[in-house]
């Protein structure tokens, strides 16, 4: 079993030098059933502040995740990887229905 921290850099947008911090994603690989699996492990930014206002922190953690998945598939197009924890949107939201897709 390995693991892998990926940081999720998320800036204020009216200071680009000031950094919100977040959780990071957490990458484990390993075999279950003699199988390598991958699994991802998510806390996305709060809707704190409202929906709208928070979302472009969630979309970033969503690229981020989808950068993680895309770069698994590259090395084993078949993978099987799981996504998963604390997504702070819904099956609906722009940040799963058209990033993660």
């Amino acid at each position: 079993t390995n693991f892998k921290a990926h940081e999720l850099l998320i800036y204020d947008d009216n200071d680009i030098s000031k950094r919100i911090f977040t959780r990071d994603q957490l990458l484990v690989s390993g075999i279950l059933d003699g199988e390598k699996i991958h699994i991802i492990v998510n806390h996305w930014p709060s809707r704190r502040g409202g929906e709208a206002r928070s979302r472009p922190k969630r979309i970033k953690a969503a690229k981020l995740n989808k950068r993680i998945i895309d770069s698994l598939f590259s090395i084993d197009p078949y993978a099987k990887i799981i996504t998963m924890g604390d997504l702070n949107d819904d099956p609906l939201s722009s940040s799963v229905k058209d990033i993660l897709n």
